[in-house]
């Protein structure tokens, strides 16, 4: 959806009288600020990123991740109520930050292990951008940019057919004329 999303928005920047990529440096620009926020937002992120970056990666169950991050933070932290109190809380909080931490290059992964759930979290490449899917696409035909003001697309020559097809319905056909002449 994105892809297309992107496409589209591209193919219209310089009818809008924007300078090429400018689109979607900015919407990339709002899904980093995005992921910035929420992950600012989380009570655990920080901790999280700090032991990631120390470690490279991290691999055990959510009370052992709860248990490693309680001591990177302090005690007003811990007694606050958006600090996880459990293990279940804590695996519901990476489970929420999940998108955003691969965002930045994280991966989270949950694994059940004979009688244990094992939380992995590793460092991968960063997800491809929309910019990148958009300007990956050869196939110039999805994209018209040499299009002008006034040229017809494929069955812009049938419109004129559709609207001589007229309505069924005299009540409909009565109100449009209504309409056109501000009575409605």
């Amino acid at each position: 959806m994105t892809a297309d999303f992107a496409l589209w928005a591209t193919a219209a920047e310089t009818a809008f009288g924007w300078d090429r990529g400018a689109f979607l440096a900015a919407y990339e620009g709002n899904r980093q600020s995005a992921n910035d926020v929420a992950l600012e937002a989380s009570s655990v992120a920080r901790p999280l990123l700090e032991l990631l970056d120390e470690k490279g990666a991290w691999s055990g169950t959510s009370s052992e991740l709860l248990t490693e991050l309680e001591d990177r933070v302090t005690d007003q932290l811990k007694r606050q109520k958006v600090w996880p109190k459990n293990a279940r809380s804590m695996s519901g909080h990476l489970k929420r930050l999940a998108p955003n931490l691969r965002a930045g290059g994280w991966q989270v992964t949950f694994h059940r292990e004979a009688r244990q759930r094992l939380v992995i979290i590793e460092r991968v490449e960063k997800c491809a951008s929309p910019s990148a899917l958009a300007l990956s696409s050869d196939d110039e035909s999805q994209m018209q940019s040499d299009a002008k003001p006034g040229d017809l697309l494929p069955n812009d020559d049938r419109d004129e057919h559709d609207a001589a097809a007229g309505s069924a319905d005299p009540l409909r056909e009565s109100n449009a004329d209504a309409w056109e002449e501000g009575e409605l």
